[in-house]
């Protein structure tokens, strides 16, 4: 109960104005079994993330035996962003976010997204299968609108969910205003690369100004050899100006890194752990940044997977294109260093509850994160195998744990 449901809430909104009763559940509330999911209604629509496949599965069962429909979703189905109402967050008290500024006081927070859509093109991301790489932003009286009712439900932060907020500086500046006319504090998703572009340290110091007290950026990796393998276009001495830029001016920031991607090496394992070192565990800061270690999990239909998949001779799913990434004809998708081989037998081994389910568990309850030790590593490279690389990622995060930065 931290992150609410938004595609459910928009749903909410667009029922009501056409005239249906709505109710709103989230199971995880009050750990509902399916058969507990109350009765009565036409129709149940479904939202939930990957790991939970193995529970939406049962839901599924459950009202196909109570012989209703149920519709599972997503969040890429409209193109306008201007056509469909603001949420409906009558119920987000019941969720529990705080954002900390920079004092180290906590603002009641709740969710919400100004854009669809990434026009970059990391080889392991999955956004552009879900909105493409154009971007669609909500128009601003409509922004003013979910400010104001965000305010007025007693918010005093927000944590934007859009790929990259700050892509668009003029765009960000009247946002900014508004914010700051509400007096929201927020976090938001960002890239060292457009920070480095607009302005980089008085671009954050502007946001700053306007209530920006924590970001997230992707630094992936310590290696620049991994960050051009996966087109991540951005440089290991962007992420680290980007974070001095942040601990001088007063933000916090939380650096997620991904052990395993393609060409991974004991040198770029080096690099990482090194880059962790220098640049927070040996050096003074002013803000208790935080780090994230994530084991990569190919996703179905990204370059990465696609490109794997392809050189294992398995056309007929890799077939499609990969113009929503952007590659252009005659780029060698076949150079991409990694290998996996996930079975049943292996599954059982990344489950914190293994359970057999139709025949055996399913690749999508895999996880990236979790408790130490805990977490597999499914994928290896030509120099590294999946235990090799399961090790250097427990012992990096046992290092920056035992220096006190958290997730």
């Amino acid at each position: 109960m931290v992150f609410p449901p938004l595609g459910l809430w928009w749903l909410w909104s667009v029922l009501e104005q056409s005239g249906h009763d709505v109710s709103f559940i989230d199971m995880s509330e009050h750990n509902l079994k399916p058969e507990d999911v109350p009765h009565g209604f036409d129709v149940y629509m479904v939202s939930g993330t990957s790991p939970q496949g193995r529970e939406i599965r049962k839901l599924g069962r459950e009202f196909q035996r109570r012989g209703v429909p149920a519709v599972l979703g997503g969040p890429h189905a409209i193109d306008d962003l201007g056509l469909i109402p603001i949420p409906n967050r009558s119920y987000a008290h019941h969720y529990h976010y705080f954002l900390a500024d920079e004092k180290e006081n906590s603002h009641r927070a709740t969710t919400m997204f100004t854009s669809r859509g990434c026009p970059k093109r990391c080889d392991f991301c999955d956004s552009p299968n879900l909105w493409s790489r154009a971007v669609r932003n909500t128009p601003m009286p409509r922004l003013i609108e979910e400010f104001q009712q965000i305010r007025e439900l007693g918010f005093g932060a927000i944590q934007f969910y859009d790929d990259i907020l700050p892509i668009n500086p003029r765009r960000m500046k009247e946002i900014c205003g508004h914010l700051k006319t509400f007096g929201l504090f927020w976090r938001c998703f960002c890239r060292v690369d457009i920070i480095t572009k607009h302005g980089g340290r008085e671009y954050l110091q502007f946001m700053h100004d306007h209530g920006l007290r924590e970001v997230l950026i992707g630094a992936e990796s310590g290696s620049q050899k991994i960050l051009d393998n996966v087109h991540k276009e951005t440089t290991v001495e962007q992420n680290a100006q980007v974070l001095q830029w942040c601990d001088e001016v007063g933000i916090r920031c939380k650096l997620s890194f991904i052990i395993g991607l393609p060409g991974e090496t004991r040198e770029s394992l080096e690099q990482t752990r090194l880059f962790l070192r220098k640049h927070l565990i040996e050096t003074p800061r002013r803000l208790r940044h935080k780090v994230d270690l994530c084991s990569y999990i190919p996703m179905v239909g990204t370059p990465i997977y696609k490109a794997a998949m392809r050189k294992k001779g398995a056309r007929a799913e890799t077939d499609e294109e990969f113009d929503d990434y952007g590659y252009h004809p005659g780029e060698n998708f076949a150079d991409f260093d990694l290998q996996w081989n996930v079975d049943a037998a292996l599954m059982d081994n990344f489950f914190y509850e293994p359970e057999s389910l139709d025949g055996g568990p399913r690749p999508d309850e895999l996880f990236y994160k979790g408790k130490l030790g805990a977490v597999q590593q499914i994928v290896s490279t030509s120099h590294l195998s999946r235990e090799e690389l399961k090790k250097a990622r427990d012992e990096m995060e046992a290092e920056i744990r035992a220096a006190g930065f958290a997730y």
